[in-house]
């Protein structure tokens, strides 16, 4: 089996031209704004080829795009070359008026494949680009008040400045957009743009600064003592380049700005009355919504006023509701279950909570604070009656993996929220305590604590977040399951709202094991078309929808980017179609098995990699089933221009779990670099059966109930 090795700045010098789908990926994205209600013109610009480009597919309603077309682009100065061309597509992207206001994340559909997830930001102001040369207050760009700014930092120190005119008492909100615009963009990890800005007057002194809020990002709020010119200088802070990979949205503003709602979290099925806190809130406080009875996990709406509109998120529970009182001293007496909407209103503040347990009950703890936009990285302690540390825990850690070396490995960023499963040692009284990891506090660090009984129950993550497949092809992606509370059945995946003429494999995780396939086929006369689909999966009653993620190609920083969707895509054609026989297998513990894998090219006749893991650089994504080995020794998994025959051997350990019809596949790999690449898969079914004179009982099935699909 092959394993990927080196860096991600080695790329190939070449890529044979008769590759004929690509790996399109989106590297820029200008102007990086659109206002709402407007039609704009936007170049989406990269690499691995967006020749004939067919659709564009955003996600959220209110924005829709048609293609104006392509055209080849010089390459960047500096730039690393490829072996492919810089290329783009230039779409007319369309913003509905009513459209909320914030990031829309797309794709686009080429007749060949289909495009990683580019960012475009929909804002409330007109937008206008910056025009060079303004890196001088000689030179300033004049803008109003409001307005969204699209501009480059495509030179090293490069700066730009702005001017405009403000009256006194004027309240604008000066807020880039640029690391959250970047943060897709396959080897930009960690090499974001990071701005800086600075308000200044009309004798060039300083009023106002402003670096990292969001990320990245700066923001900064500022009222005006007079009427006059002022001036806003921007620039990155290493005084970097981006080369053709910078782009930034300067949005100055007068709408509000709700940088908190509390309660950060509210009751399905009634009414809640949130308060805001932020710039611009004029008559918005206090502000009344209803919940509907059929809400889950978050509701996003608009807030507005005469000065324009915000996008705020809460999350829904029905956990009986507490707000922590206001001016309290000493542990705060709650009874379980509970969900606890807080705020650690000041640096060093740790808000303490007493409740009492019997021994044995199991308990769970998790914060919801930074999934909703709270600056607030918690850490939660649980402590006995006289005040000794029982547990504690910071972010959460992906507990999957049947070994600690996978679990270790896998690529998936933790979550800020933390999250505890605990047993009472006896039965007494007890402390849970929510701090900030870095004891910082502050009037957004908002936060929902929930206590409640251990249930089992399970997340589901996707290693992959577009599947692409032409007619005839089976495309896979690897699902893993995070069992929670001692959850330790079995979960049967599914595949929801596919193209026409795609359908999906059955596939269960067996009880025993943390990962399962996803296969997709494409039938022969499947035709061009894209779709967002749900992947999840079921166990009982519980039913989980899986949280997809994008490969990213950063060597020691995340390979996996939290993303919101997966799409999937029927293409023109397929450059290769990966076959293996035999298609169902059965093996006892110490047996090993050849599977034969034929490769039909389609107009392609360069090397194929063969795999049956999922492997970027030195990382992978997934793992055999335990017990089962592959050998390198006795397969082919490399095969050179026009060659078409492969083989996969696989032995059974000794002590190996059974498994019945497990789905499993074949992957045959075309790689653009070291760590993008076309996938064509097979699928194939193994079995385990027990050992001779091993009772039959002990089997492990993947085909136990699991409730419908």
């Amino acid at each position: 089996m092959r394993k990927t090795i080196g860096l991600v700045s080695l790329i190939l010098a070449a890529i044979p031209a008769y590759a004929q789908r690509g790996y399109p990926q989106i590297e820029m994205v200008y102007p990086g704004a659109v206002s709402r209600g407007t039609s704009t013109e936007v170049l989406v610009s990269g690499h691995f080829s967006f020749r004939d480009p067919v659709m564009a597919m955003f996600e959220g309603d209110g924005i829709s795009a048609s293609i104006i077309g392509w055209k080849q682009l010089p390459e960047a100065k500096g730039y690393r070359k490829t072996g492919f061309p810089r290329d783009g597509v230039t779409l007319k992207v369309t913003v509905a008026a009513n459209a909320l206001p914030g990031i829309r994340a797309f794709r686009i559909l080429t007749k060949g494949s289909l495009s990683t997830l580019g960012h475009l930001l929909l804002t409330d102001a007109p937008s206008v680009n910056e025009t060079e040369p303004n890196n001088t207050i000689e030179q300033a760009q004049s803008i109003e008040i409001p307005q969204t700014v699209n501009g480059l930092l495509d030179e090293d120190a490069d700066i730009d400045v702005y001017k405009f005119r403000a009256h006194a008492g004027d309240r604008v909100s000066f807020i880039v957009h640029a690391a959250r615009l970047q943060r897709p963009v396959p080897f930009l990890e960690r090499a974001f743009s990071d701005i800086t800005i600075s308000l200044r007057d009309e004798r060039d002194q300083e009023l106002a600064a402003a670096d990292d809020w969001q990320g990245e990002d700066p923001q900064l709020y500022y009222k005006f003592q007079k009427d006059g010119t002022y001036y806003l200088r921007l620039w990155e802070a290493r005084y970097q380049s981006g080369k053709d990979k910078w782009w930034y949205a300067l949005s100055a503003l007068t709408a509000p700005q709700v940088t908190s709602v509390f309660p950060p979290v509210v009751r399905v099925g009634g009414k809640a009355r949130l308060e805001l806190k932020g710039f611009n809130l004029d008559g918005l406080n206090p502000y009344d919504i209803e919940v509907p009875a059929a809400a889950k996990g978050r509701m996003e709406f608009p807030v507005t006023s005469p000065r324009g509109a915000s996008v705020i998120t809460v999350g829904i529970t029905d956990l009986p509701a507490l707000i922590e009182p206001p001016q309290h001293t000493g542990p705060v007496s709650i009874q379980t279950p509970v969900g606890i909407n807080g705020r650690i209103s000041a640096n060093d503040e740790v808000d303490r909570y007493r409740f009492r347990a019997r021994g044995r009950e199991r308990l769970e703890f998790e914060v919801f604070a930074h999934r909703f936009g709270s600056p607030l990285d918690s850490i939660l302690e649980i402590r006995d009656s006289k005040g000794r540390l029982l547990d504690a825990n910071d972010d959460q850690a992906n507990t999957v993996g049947y070994d600690g070396r996978f679990a270790a490995a896998l690529a998936i960023p933790p979550q800020k929220d933390s999250r505890m499963e605990w047993t009472a040692p006896e039965d007494g009284e007890y402390e849970v305590d929510i701090r900030d990891a870095n004891y910082f506090g502050g009037v957004d660090y908002v936060y929902h604590l929930a206590v409640r009984p251990q249930r089992g129950d399970f997340r589901l993550i996707v290693d992959d977040d577009r599947l692409p497949m032409g007619p005839g092809e089976s495309a896979t992606c690897v699902v893993t399951v995070e069992r929670l509370n001692g959850f330790a059945g079995p979960v049967k995946l599914f595949a929801r709202d596919l193209p026409p003429g795609v359908t999906a494999m059955e596939s269960v995780i067996p009880a025993h094991l943390d990962q399962g396939a996803i296969v997709l086929t494409a039938a022969a006369g499947a035709r061009l078309d894209a779709r967002f689909v749900i992947i999840g999966g079921a166990s009982g009653q519980i039913e989980r929808i899986a949280r997809p993620h994008a490969p990213m190609g950063s060597v020691n920083g995340k390979f996996l980017l939290p993303v919101n969707s997966v799409e999937a895509a029927v293409t023109e054609a397929a450059d290769i179609i990966v076959e293996v026989t035999p298609k169902n297998v059965t093996l006892r513990p110490g047996d090993s098995v050849s599977l034969d894998v034929t490769v039909k090219r389609n107009g392609y006749s360069g090397a194929v990699e063969l795999n049956v893991i999922s492997w970027n650089l030195t990382q992978e994504f997934s793992k055999l089933p335990r017990g089962v080995v592959f050998d390198d020794k006795q397969s082919k998994t490399s095969l050179g221009p026009n060659e078409t025959k492969g083989r996969i051997t696989f032995r059974v350990q000794p002590d190996a779990p059974m498994l019945d019809n497990y789905l499993m596949t074949v992957i045959g790999q075309i790689a653009y670099n070291r760590v993008f690449m076309t996938r064509s898969a097979a699928a194939f079914r193994l079995n385990v059966a027990p050992a001779n004179g091993q009772n039959t009982a002990a089997t492990l099935s993947s085909h136990e109930p699991v409730g419908n699909n």
